[in-house]
């Protein structure tokens, strides 16, 4: 690798507490190259956000973007230049913050790409981000759709449009699941219960038990914002566990693992 281009990707891109995080504007994710694996070129990554943000009405004066990416790569000269790839990377449009009771939310609209996989993977999803946090929260099966990238994407952008149509409805849902998990009061015992469910329940999902096993050290730090002694709510153990998800490298399945706590817990 040409040791100038090296060190244009690391300023880019930096790496802090293990986790990659995007410093990249949309222009520098739209003006990326092609990323080619097993002789395949893959879409040009604007031919993937253009269609997102137009389907999802993009308003830049108002919305925000959050974009993240791994496993930057540079390619072989297939079209010239620094050829810098980005095989794997979220585009997440933020919007409004709204409250529901005393807590913050964003309404965010999201983009998954994965062209490292084996099949890979393209996933649009919908919901919202506790503010104080960033923890992602997706409470409902119709709120994510994935698919394999190499097959025509006309169901992914209609799954999207349904998104955008159905925001007023997402938001009156959120605000009604969010005030009965406030309003559910957790003692010691029964926190120990609902966590002993999910670990036996995790891999029921794509859950898995690494935030599960975080969570319970978070609910018992007493340097964590996520601590108690006698009592709690759902609300609380709900967000100690999406906290490992956040943290966690697994770009590609935060709202799969998100939706899986949702369904064991809530249900």
């Amino acid at each position: 690798m040409d040791w100038n281009v090296y060190e244009q990707i690391k300023r880019k891109i930096k790496k802090k507490e293990g986790k990659m995080e995007q410093t990249l504007k949309l222009e520098d994710l739209r003006e990326s190259k092609i990323y080619v694996r097993n002789n395949i070129s893959y879409m040009k990554p604007k031919e993937l956000v253009n269609p997102f943000l137009n389907k999802i009405g993009y308003d830049e004066s108002t919305d925000q973007l959050h974009i993240e990416v791994q496993n930057a790569v540079v390619n072989q000269n297939v079209e010239g230049g620094e050829n810098i790839a980005y095989p794997r990377f979220m585009l997440e449009v933020r919007r409004e913050e709204v409250f529901f009771g005393d807590v913050a939310y964003v309404n965010v609209f999201g983009l998954l790409i994965g062209m490292d996989q084996q099949k890979p993977i393209i996933k649009a999803y919908t919901g919202m981000n506790v503010s104080a946090c960033t923890n992602l929260c997706v409470f409902n099966a119709d709120e994510t759709y994935s698919q394999n990238l190499m097959e025509s994407l006309d169901n992914t952008w209609n799954a999207v449009v349904r998104f955008s149509e159905n925001e007023k409805r997402k938001l009156d849902n959120y605000r009604e699941i969010h005030m009965n998990l406030v309003d559910t009061s957790l003692n010691q015992e029964e926190v120990n219960e609902r966590l002993g469910f999910l670990l036996r329940n995790a891999n029921k999902t794509k859950l898995g038990t690494t935030p599960i096993v975080n969570a319970a050290k978070l609910l018992t730090d007493r340097a964590s914002a996520y601590y108690f002694e006698k009592e709690t709510n759902m609300f609380n153990l709900f967000n100690a566990v999406t906290q490992g998800i956040t943290d966690s490298k697994d770009l590609l399945y935060r709202p799969d693992k998100t939706w899986g706590l949702a369904k064991l817990l809530l249900n």
